[in-house]
């Protein structure tokens, strides 16, 4: 039962971050060529004009360029601005779910009486042992042998699905 409320309360929040996605999604799609047109029609504005006046000679060609790149500059600007305007809200609550994750009481606590001294010393010894799961055309774990002894650090090594993992999970199974 309460499995079901978690995946309907998740289901639902799900759907609530789908509906915001779009909208912000089809909000950049309109802004963006929005604010790219109001830059390049500027842009062929101020150079529609300023060629009217450079061949009057009331104004010269380094002056409208410096112009044309002043102009570019502050556009450039508005449109990064419209664009944070954008990011900032879906930001803020990315920060938040980190806030409340971090923020979460851990699950795992100490124990009240935590074991200190391991009773006994073992060998641990495998000889000759093979493992294969139910319906693996090959076992993973085939002819292995090893010991290892107390107060020893042992490395296990070996590429992906070499059987490190299947071997480690069968170590709790043995006895001393």
């Amino acid at each position: 039962m309460r499995e079901r409320v978690e995946v309907d309360r998740f289901d639902l929040a799900n759907k609530d971050v789908t509906q915001s996605a779009l909208k912000a999604g089809r909000l950049f799609a309109l802004v963006f060529p929005l604010v790219m047109l109001i830059m390049y029609s500027t842009s062929v504005a101020v150079q529609w004009f300023g060629a009217f006046r450079i061949n009057d000679g009331t104004l010269q060609v380094g002056t409208l360029s410096a112009f044309l790149a002043y102009i570019i500059q502050i556009l450039t600007a508005v449109m990064m601005a419209t664009f944070m305007a954008i990011m900032i809200p879906r930001a803020a609550v990315s920060a938040d779910r980190i806030s409340e994750v971090l923020a979460t009481e851990s699950s795992v606590v100490p124990p009240l009486a935590p074991v200190t001294q391991l009773r006994g010393t073992g060998t641990i010894e495998l000889r000759d042992v093979s493992f294969a799961y139910p319906g693996a055309d090959a076992p993973v774990l085939r002819n292995l042998s090893f010991s290892v002894a107390p107060g020893t650090t042992t490395a296990i090594i070996g590429s992906t699905g070499a059987g490190k993992t299947t071997l480690i999970s069968l170590l709790p199974g043995c006895s001393t």
